[in-house]
């Protein structure tokens, strides 16, 4: 069983962008549009998902999908649902930032690649 991940989807798929609630206070935040943002999103990818498993398909490779949606420390959460689901592979999409960044926002992928109870392809 293999395991993928992307973040940012949003831009790679042409979406609008999220507003950062970091950046905004409370009182700006419209809960509404953030909730429509983050289903349009959540739907795209499963439609993207849909389409590689049919070109597995076509090639006679079996693939069970499921996307979840994470907040918080998402490289945490891939390792734990990895380990919950047993999973053989993660892989993983990297933005390629320099060390400077990587240092001051963390990395998924580093988390990830140093904490998966299984093997992990990291693609950038």
């Amino acid at each position: 069983m293999a395991m993928m991940s992307q973040t940012g989807l949003g831009s790679d798929f042409g979406l609008p962008g999220t507003p950062s609630l970091t950046t905004m206070s409370p009182g700006m935040v419209n809960m509404e549009l953030v909730e429509e943002a983050n289903t349009t999103k959540h739907q795209q990818v499963e439609k993207h998902l849909a389409s590689y498993q049919q070109q597995a398909a076509s090639k006679n490779v079996s693939v069970d999908l499921k996307c979840y949606a994470a907040t918080g420390s998402v490289g945490s959460q891939i390792c734990q649902i990895a380990q919950g689901l047993n999973i053989d592979l993660i892989v993983l999409g990297r933005k390629g930032h320099n060390a400077i960044t990587e240092a001051l926002l963390g990395s998924v992928s580093n988390h990830v690649m140093h904490h998966a109870p299984c093997a992990v392809l990291i693609i950038q």
